[in-house]
């Protein structure tokens, strides 16, 4: 079987009144998994998705520091600092440190996985990083049994990089995102709440009242049959 063709316009897209030819996606492209080498997935720059040539998969986005798989993975990395896990983790605490914040949720997906590059403030108002890997299975994907956690360490990339590789790499400031942005639309899930069920109510006189028989209608109308005889 032929490969499947790629199409793409060479032309360029135009967005906010600026022109990207192919050539400027494609630099723009390499300049971001440039950046993202660099920062070991940590940072992924502030280009838009209109700037670049997308790759046709998994690629590193941001995510929403509300997908409802994001504090599971980020607690479980903690525990691991306090001493409860494996041989991965670069980096050791005497004192169990919790969760003040998410700074920073970066992840590739494939269908039946999720790996997160978690850039987390604990208690101790110390800043790390951590690489967890989510396995899907239905409803249990926020198990901390699905998650295995890479590696957690002392933050790297944050709250400084080096200048000099954001002027190589980074997208310029008057077409960057704003920082409080995401690539992926946050799960839905995550902001609903169960919506609760109305009680039957019992029937009462007023509603009565406000309901006529057809028959009664019907005798009505023969009444007035017969007065006008």
């Amino acid at each position: 079987m032929a490969p499947k063709k790629i199409r793409f316009n060479h032309i360029g897209t135009y967005k906010n009144g600026h022109r990207y030819s192919y050539e400027d996606l494609l630099s723009n492209r390499r300049k971001r998994s440039s950046l993202i080498t660099a920062t070991e997935g940590f940072y992924v720059g502030r280009w838009r998705g209109h700037q670049y040539l997308q790759p046709s998969k998994y690629q590193l986005l941001r995510y929403p520091l509300q997908d409802r798989r994001v504090l599971p993975a980020a607690n479980l990395a903690l525990t691991y600092l306090g001493g409860g896990g494996g041989d991965s983790v670069q980096f050791w605490v005497q004192e169990p440190i919790g969760l003040k914040s998410l700074v920073r949720v970066n992840a590739t997906a494939t269908p039946m996985s999720r790996t997160y590059f978690l850039t987390l403030e604990g208690t101790d108002f110390n800043f790390y990083e951590a690489e967890v890997l989510v396995v899907f299975k239905g409803k249990m994907c926020r198990d901390p049994q699905n998650m295995i956690v890479k590696f957690v360490r002392p933050a790297i990339y944050y709250p400084e990089i080096d200048q000099e590789l954001l002027r190589e790499y980074d997208a310029p400031d008057e077409l960057a995102y704003e920082s409080s942005e995401s690539d992926v639309e946050p799960d839905p899930s995550y902001f609903e709440a169960p919506k609760p069920v109305p009680p039957e109510r019992e029937p009462t006189d007023d509603d009565d009242d406000d309901f006529t028989d057809a028959s009664d209608e019907e005798g009505e109308r023969d009444k007035d049959d017969d007065d006008d005889a």
